[in-house]
Formats: structure tokens, C-alpha cells, sequence
């Protein structure tokens, strides 16, 4: 495995692990290994077997490709990565009034630009 391949893995599964509000011990208590051994996935020192980062996908509620490919790869840039996992499991209702903002501010900031 790639150097480059651990450090991708390894920052995904901190952004997911984050943005889901567990902790590393969360993750070792749900696969059933150390505490070090999910340190040096968080790390990039090692890399887990696909079965296991299967369940790990499975356990953060994401397809694996999400945690081996690259955000640039995949269409994120960093905030839209960000605002796409912290949204998803919204209602569609939710999700509806999210965009109404959006929208809002995008016409705040155009009115803005042109004074």
C-alpha cells in the first residue's frame, strides 16, 4: 500500500470520525481492536484490510470509496465535504429550508457587491 494511499485513508477517517462526533475509541469499541491500532489508521501508519474498512464505511454510515479516494477526486472541496455529511440525513423538509438560506445569503451578498 502507497504512503500516499495511508495518508488519504487517514485523514478521511479523522474528517468522518469528526464530523460524526466519535471518538477513536468509539471505532476500536465497534471493530473490536486496540486503541493503537485505530491510532495508526487515524495516523497513516497502517491500513486496514478491505473487510474491515468495510465495516468501519458501514459504521460512519458512508460507501468506502469515500474514505480511500481524495476529496478533490470525489467533487469536495473541503467545505463542501463538510456541509454535504453534516446535512445529509436531514429531512427533505430541512434540507428544503437549508437551500432557502442559501439562497438568501447568495442574494445578500450580490446586493452587497453591487452598492
Amino acid at each position: 500500500m502507497s504512503e500516499d494511499a495511508k495518508q488519504v485513508f487517514a485523514q478521511n477517517l479523522r474528517q468522518y470520525l469528526e464530523a460524526k462526533g466519535l471518538s477513536q475509541l468509539d471505532l476500536a469499541a465497534h471493530m473490536g481492536c486496540s486503541s493503537s491500532t485505530v491510532s495508526d489508521w487515524c495516523n497513516g501508519k497502517k491500513y486496514p484490510r478491505v473487510d474491515k474498512m468495510q465495516r468501519i464505511a458501514d459504521f460512519l454510515g458512508i460507501r468506502m470509496s469515500e474514505l480511500t479516494s481524495p476529496p478533490t477526486e470525489i467533487g469536495y472541496n473541503d467545505f463542501t465535504y463538510a456541509l454535504y455529511h453534516e446535512t445529509k440525513e436531514l429531512t427533505p423538509e430541512n434540507q428544503e429550508k437549508l437551500l432557502e438560506m442559501a439562497r438568501f445569503f447568495k442574494q445578500q451578498q450580490e446586493k452587497q457587491k453591487g452598492e
